[in-house]
């Protein structure tokens, strides 16, 4: 008893690093390269096993390479702090290969195969930071005759006032995406109303209710529909 108690515990505390090890990878991790380019990675592992998304935006908005909201466009396997991933690319442009490598709150992206057809947006290296854990994110998802959106606040409930807002739009026409950062709108009661994001002088704009979605630059309206929550 005396000699297997201490190998007991000795393997017990492996098994509890290893759980403690089991998910190094998961969580956002963000990077940018001044105002030219951000990748955001969202990465859930369990084990060996790495699931999640890549999203790429570069050229200063113009190149927008990340799958719809909740979609899952990477895998890969995990080896200490090492994974290599495979990654799909949104313009289709087939499968590619990179290796993630994490020291801390830190990664690095570095690509060893690009994807094997067609167009696609994503970096050779990057360098990027886990985000820390922040208030739960609450996603409703509209159509409209032309467009598929989803919204997310991240500052919790839905109707919460947030200058942390994220919308994700979905052209039917080609299914084109793009992603925007905003806030909310208020009234002069201070409830929330709608949100509103910029796109390098257009304004993206959605009132709640009625559900309604405007583009527009400067003052010439580009978009104007109404819309249905999917539920």
């Amino acid at each position: 008893m005396n000699i297997k108690f201490p190998a007991c515990a000795f393997l017990m505390g492996l098994y509890s690093f290893s759980v403690m090890a089991s998910d190094t990878f998961t969580g956002q991790w963000e990077g940018a390269v001044q105002s030219d380019s951000t990748l955001t990675l969202r990465l859930n592992q369990q084990g060996s096993k790495l699931t999640g998304s890549y999203c790429y935006i570069t050229q200063k908005g113009n190149r927008i390479d990340c799958p719809a909201e909740g979609t899952d466009n990477l895998q890969g396997t995990v080896n200490n702090n090492q994974a290599a991933i495979e990654f799909t690319s949104s313009y289709g442009g087939g499968t590619g290969h990179a290796r993630l490598n994490i020291n801390s709150d830190k990664m690095s992206w570095k690509m060893l195969q690009t994807p094997d057809k067609g167009e696609y947006y994503a970096p050779e290296s990057y360098q990027l930071a886990k985000k820390e854990n922040i208030a739960s994110s609450v996603t409703r998802k509209f159509t409209t005759e032309k467009f598929d959106v989803t919204l997310s606040n991240k500052c919790g409930d839905f109707t919460s006032p947030c200058n942390k807002m994220f919308y994700l739009g979905i052209r039917k026409a080609d299914n084109s995406v793009i992603t925007l950062n905003g806030t909310s709108l208020l009234n002069d009661k201070g409830e929330v109303i709608g949100s509103q994001y910029n796109n390098s002088g257009v304004k993206y704009i959605v009132q709640y209710d009625p559900l309604r979605l405007i583009v527009k630059q400067d003052n010439k309206i580009l978009v104007n529909e109404t819309g249905a929550w999917v539920k």
